[in-house]
């Protein structure tokens, strides 16, 4: 069909571009007087509307039926959180895409392609040419030839999803045709065009670390070495790159903070340096200035300067950004620059004016966990490990890796939902040190037992494994991680592809978000799922923190305290409503009679 007879002829009364915006009452007045589709049509596109309606929980005059509103309310929500089936969901997008397009309210499914389009997608697989036949539609839409795509037309491409069409996830579409894009000029002979960048967002100020000069990132790795160093490392008299460190008198300067911090939180401090740095730039600072870490704290108003950008970039008030670079900038003055005493007092100032202050979970933490402990969501949850291991198990003849990518994910949520484990310790269980066994020739495994020097705050770790989450370790370590898992590798958890070494914090994270986001109709993090063990014993033993202490191995129980009274409110406001109950249940004092009723006036006689 040719593009111009694609877009239909819009009814009456309704101009796009005009100020008033089309909401689902005005869509399902309009689709009312659409007598050129059956009745039945009409009914199952009003009633895609009103689905729509229903789930964004609104109104239907008050639903704009527009991308951006669709996409928040109804399209970038599971199944599950919908309560509506995946055939129903497929219909009412479906059904929303028909009534958008004929109003021009997005983009016409088919516009023709430029002959050059199409002689480069015969260049693809079948499978690969379907992933960027929309790219390619949007070019030819605005006479883009293929060698003359660029970033910009990338950055294009993602505001034209946003904006006229009805995808669930603009950035992440533009993320893998972008993929698909630079694999295809690495693999195929005279691809025309270039390599495509990564997106950035509109607020986006963290420049990558190659952004900056050579000498910034040599001390930066100095940094990084010091931070993990201890009191019997050479470091304490020469650093990695062979450089004398500084000294006075005889006695060498203590380089390091008193206690080493372990490998991943060096990395996460020296991404706080770069945060630190990308903000400095942001000030006006060039950025060849910045040649070494001391370009942040000298003169000590680049740090002030640092904190006041980043405190308004937060609206004003502190934000995480801000209290960890407030953090890193203390170590480097303190430990790295040696900058003397008055300094670092007025650094530690201006720390106070712009760090968070954490009096219990985050609004967000707090409302993703009410919803899990919905009495629906809750079984679902608790469920969900023996629903994904039993698709894994049908899977596996067939499709090995979905199913070890499946039944990883239900071996984790089952030791989640049993044992609340840090997500570093998490990913860091070894096969021949964690798991232990009681009868190790043949038994499973009984208990899982991480030392102090392995966890953040330098408790052990000693916790029974229970005989369901013990079957799960079992089925997952004989059936399914041999197949991701190369033969050197120890860890309970192994990264795919990636020799002897466990799955990425981010992997892991974003699996599990995913699949209780679409199975169950919340999304958890593994760690919210230790502020939901925290919920769920409280509810059933309120006022037990020494317990819960032990369970989520804190070192201190104000820590539990701080962290989880407020969770006590809801059991205060139940206990609080079986008192007036019980009030209500004595006898009244107006029984037999109205309270207040006016007393009835004798007949005259």
């Amino acid at each position: 069909m040719p593009f111009e007879s694609a877009v239909m002829e819009l009814p009456s009364g309704f101009a796009p571009g005009a100020e008033a915006t089309l909401t689902a009452a005005g869509a399902l007045a309009l689709i009312a007087g659409w007598t050129d589709l059956s009745a039945t049509r009409r009914s199952d596109l009003a009633s895609a509307v009103a689905t729509a309606a229903r789930i964004a929980g609104l109104p239907e005059g008050t639903l704009p039926l527009t991308p951006a509103a669709l996409r928040q309310h109804v399209l970038a929500r599971s199944v599950a959180t919908c309560g509506v089936s995946e055939k129903r969901m497929r219909n009412v997008r479906s059904g929303l895409r028909f009534v958008l397009r004929r109003l021009d309210v997005i983009e016409p499914r088919d516009f023709p392609l430029m002959p050059a389009w199409c002689v480069l997608l015969e260049c693809l697989e079948l499978k690969k040419r379907a992933g960027m036949i929309g790219f390619a539609r949007f070019c030819s839409s605005r006479g883009t030839a293929p060698e003359k795509v660029d970033d910009t037309t990338l950055a294009d491409f993602l505001n034209h999803i946003a904006e006229r069409t009805l995808k669930a996830h603009p950035r992440s579409e533009a993320g893998s045709l972008r993929m698909a894009w630079n694999r295809a000029c690495d693999r195929i002979a005279d691809w025309p065009g270039r390599p495509l960048r990564r997106l950035q967002h509109k607020d986006q100020f963290i420049l990558p670390l190659k952004a900056f000069p050579e000498s910034f990132r040599h001390d930066l790795d100095r940094f990084g070495s010091r931070l993990g160093s201890t009191a019997l490392d050479d470091l304490w008299a020469r650093d990695p790159f062979g450089e004398p460190l500084a000294t006075e008198g005889n006695d060498v300067l203590p380089p390091v903070p008193p206690q080493p911090l372990r490998p991943g939180t060096v990395e996460l401090r020296k991404a706080h340096v770069r945060w630190a740095a990308s903000a400095l730039v942001q000030t006006g600072v060039p950025l060849a200035a910045i040649s070494s870490l001391a370009a942040l704290v000298r003169p000590l108003e680049h740090a002030r300067e640092i904190l006041r950008y980043l405190y308004r970039r937060g609206g004003n008030k502190p934000s995480a950004a801000s209290h960890h670079v407030a953090d890193v900038l203390r170590m480097i003055a303190k430990y790295h620059e040696r900058l003397p005493e008055p300094d670092i007092k007025r650094l530690a100032a201006w720390k106070k004016l712009v760090c968070l202050t954490y009096t219990g979970m985050t609004e967000k933490n707090s409302r993703l966990v009410r919803q899990a402990m919905d009495p629906r969501r809750e079984a679902l949850l608790l469920e969900l490990p023996n629903a994904l291991m039993k698709t894994a198990r049908l899977l596996r003849p067939t499709s090995p890796r979905q199913a070890a990518s499946l039944a990883l994910r239900a071996v984790v949520i089952e030791i989640l939902n049993k044992i609340p484990l840090r997500l570093g310790n998490l990913i860091g269980l070894r096969l021949d040190r964690h798991l232990q066994r009681a009868d190790p020739g043949r038994g499973r495994v009984t208990r899982l037992s991480v030392p102090s020097t392995e966890t953040k705050n330098n408790r052990a770790i000693d916790m029974p494994v229970s005989a369901e989450a013990a079957r799960f370790i079992d089925e997952w370590v004989r059936d399914f991680r041999p197949l991701v898992a190369s033969a050197d590798c120890i860890y309970l958890f192994p990264g795919d592809g990636t020799g002897n070494r466990p799955i990425s914090p981010q992997a892991l994270g974003e699996a599990i978000k995913k699949v209780t986001r679409e199975q169950a109709g919340v999304e958890l993090s593994p760690h919210r799922f230790r502020h939901l063990a925290a919920h769920r014993f409280l509810a059933a033993y309120p006022g037990h923190f020494e317990e819960v202490r032990q369970l989520l191995v804190h070192a201190k129980v104000k820590t539990t305290i701080r962290h989880y009274a407020g969770t006590q409110h809801d059991a205060a406001m139940r206990r609080f409503d079986d008192a007036i109950l019980a009030v209500r249940r004595r006898r009244s004092p107006y029984e037999g009679s109205a309270p207040n009723a006016p007393k009835r006036r004798p007949r005259p006689t």
